[in-house]
């Protein structure tokens, strides 16, 4: 749980770092790989 807790933490002050903007624009490019993954057969793109 420990190790979780880290990312979450890394992620909020990379957030504070980039910005709004670039904020969304990670969240999108990360929700797109995350649909990948979840996707049998999806990788091929």
């Amino acid at each position: 749980m420990n190790a979780i807790i880290e990312r979450r933490q890394r992620r909020c002050l990379l957030r504070r770092d980039m910005g709004a903007a670039s904020e969304r624009k990670t969240l999108s490019q990360v929700a797109a790989q995350r649909r990948r993954m979840r996707i049998p057969g999806g990788g091929g793109n």
